[in-house]
């Protein structure tokens, strides 16, 4: 029974080089073809069987780097290049796939002698073939990228025992064993053991204890206690617990806290309900929100085209539906991961309509991250990073991001995070 090596994560790897190599020398026969008139046919059935390997290992490289890559956990910055390797790869697979069967026909015809302008269809094919090499070389870049710049798919080498190269040990292990101290130096702890105050020196404790302040100073703690702000001015911790925080390229993040209820209603917009609908409480760092009945929407931040979010809650007190919702344009039309009935589910309502993409069952219990990444004709759910669902449909226009709860009891929320990916 075949087995995969220990330092081999999935069998992709160890197929990926297949299409590269039987491709690329298939093109290379094709133009020996050209060249050499006297084994042209010979040459050019020797390319022909070679595109039909290359396209049936390119499929299978495929199909195997799509299970590879639904089992890694890549980072942000990787997953707009973990799209367009698929997409290019699918690409690859497709114009392989044609041609190599394009090319069995011509075969066969001219094997026959029935081959139409024989001489001008097999020059166009050597340069159709050829072409193909820019899709192998896109997709490769790309799968290149994911393992060597971000590590995907790659065992960390072990250090145990190992110790970073300092090439200035050995004269730091010289300057320590050679040092003196220089006549007169005191060890700070005898000249503390040692020490004599002078004639009328008080003890620091002693002065704290009997100082008196002149009039009209006021103690630090006493001037906290006893700050006023002027009108309008927050304290800079406060606000960044309370209102979610904005980068440049559009991504926000949201760690509730303190005044969630104000954030809730001036800086989020709901499509569904209101902030009344909610009852907002701060418990033990997190915010409960609890609901009865519902539905709520609500969602903050510019309109994104592709986003990679992160939701750290807790559902144990809740029986309802929670979706996070992405590319939302009103209460009708979004996209979202969502948990209900005791399954994930990923989908697209249109015009109030439910599609589904993708559905697998899946408890929530405890505290767990929702992860939904959605870039491009591709569509991701992981839970505490483990991926669970993976669907595809057309991409969807940029919208903001959001929640969509319903049902009934309480919604412990610790984080959002919402990164722009493009």
């Amino acid at each position: 029974m075949f087995s995969l090596p220990e330092w081999a994560p999935s069998i992709h790897p160890l197929l990926i080089h297949f299409p590269i190599a039987l491709l690329t020398i298939a093109v290379l026969f094709d133009v020996v073809a050209l060249v050499v008139p006297a084994k042209r046919s010979e040459i050019r059935a020797v390319a022909v069987a070679l595109f039909t390997l290359g396209a049936v290992a390119a499929l299978a490289a495929f199909f195997t780097g799509r299970a590879a890559a639904d089992a890694v956990l890549a980072p942000a910055a990787a997953q707009t290049l973990l799209t367009d390797h698929a997409d290019w790869a699918e690409r690859t697979v497709w114009f392989y796939g044609l041609f190599a069967l394009a090319r069995l026909a011509m075969l066969w015809f001219d094997h026959k002698e029935r081959l139409p302008a024989g001489k001008v269809l097999n020059l166009l094919a050597v340069v159709i073939g050829a072409g193909g090499i820019f899709l192998l070389f896109q997709t490769g870049d790309r799968g290149a990228q994911m393992v060597f710049q971000y590590g995907l798919g790659v065992q960390a080498v072990p250090q145990e025992g190992l110790e970073p190269y300092n090439p200035n040990a050995e004269h730091e292990e010289a300057e320590e064993a050679d040092h003196e101290h220089a006549p007169g130096e005191e060890h700070e702890e005898a000249e503390e053991a040692d020490h004599e105050h002078a004639p009328g020196e008080e003890h620091e404790e002693a002065e704290e204890a009997d100082h008196e302040h002149a009039p009209g100073e006021e103690h630090d703690a006493a001037e906290e206690a006893d700050h006023e702000h002027a009108p309008g001015e927050e304290h800079d911790a406060a606000a960044m617990v309370m209102h979610p925080v904005t980068t440049e390229d559009g991504s926000w993040s949201w760690e509730p806290g303190a005044g969630a209820q104000r954030a809730l209603t001036e800086r989020f917009r709901f499509f569904e309900g209101s902030p009344e609908d909610l009852n907002v409480e701060e418990q033990d760092g997190q915010l409960a929100l609890r609901l009865e009945g519902g539905p709520v929407l609500f969602v903050t931040g510019d309109s994104l085209a592709s986003i990679q979010g992160d939701v750290t809650l807790n559902l144990d007190r809740f029986d309802g539906s929670v979706r996070v919702v992405h590319h939302v344009r009103d209460a009708q039309n979004y996209n979202f991961l969502g948990l209900e009935d005791g399954k994930m589910r990923q989908g697209r309502v249109r015009d109030g309509v439910t599609e589904i993409f993708d559905e697998e069952e899946q408890a929530g219990a405890g505290w767990f991250t929702l992860r939904v990444v959605a870039d491009g004709t591709h569509f991701r759910g992981y839970v505490n990073g483990k991926l669970v669902v993976h669907g595809h449909s057309d991409a969807p226009a940029p919208g903001p991001v959001g929640l969509r709860l319903e049902g009934s009891g309480t919604v412990l929320l610790r984080l959002i995070v919402i990164q722009s990916l493009r």
